[in-house]
């Protein structure tokens, strides 16, 4: 590959719109925040105590995140 370089090419519009939305979203301290809240809750519900045992799915493809989208 040396000495075999191409030239760069540049994003085109819609892959530079979804560069800017993805940097953004990530920037977001809320929204960090919110996700945080909703992975602590499912670990907990999901590590099989007592409390956590009592709220199952009836089925096991449905998530915590799955009631919270409803």
């Amino acid at each position: 590959f040396v000495g075999r370089r191409k030239a760069f090419v540049p994003f085109t519009p819609i892959e530079s719109t979804l560069i800017t939305f993805s940097n953004q979203v990530k920037d977001l301290v809320k929204l960090r925040r919110i996700m945080v809240m909703i992975l602590t809750l499912g670990d907990t519900l999901n590590q099989g105590t007592t409390p956590g045992s009592y709220i199952k799915a009836r089925n096991n493809k449905t998530t915590v995140m799955h009631y919270l989208c409803k």
